[in-house]
């Protein structure tokens, strides 16, 4: 594959290469006395036990948990399920993925 490539030879993967649905952003948001915010990251980051089983490498779901109630992300209460970076430091401190006090 590498050597048609540098030749500028036709080539493909034998990997298959997911394909991904188009999302149009929302609206802004106009009062945010009035909003609902969320926390989203795709650093893997679950409750320990990774209830929904989200796969480690190319994940076809994603989980929703509260927060609400939360002083701080506590390592005992989360794992992270990912494969793309070193976690250690995540799964250390939760907070170094996903700051939020």
């Amino acid at each position: 594959m590498l050597l048609a490539k540098v030749k500028g030879a036709p080539f493909s993967t034998e990997v298959p290469l997911p394909d991904y649905d188009h999302v149009s952003p929302a609206k802004g948001v106009v009062d945010l006395r009035a909003a609902t915010i969320a926390l989203v990251t795709d650093g893997g980051l679950v409750p320990r036990g990774n209830p929904d089983r989200i796969e480690v490498e190319r994940a076809t779901r994603h989980g929703r948990y509260s927060i609400q109630g939360k002083e701080r992300f506590d390592p005992k209460d989360y794992s992270v399920t990912h494969a793309g970076y070193t976690n250690v430091f995540v799964e250390q401190d939760p907070h170094r993925l996903l700051p939020w006090m």
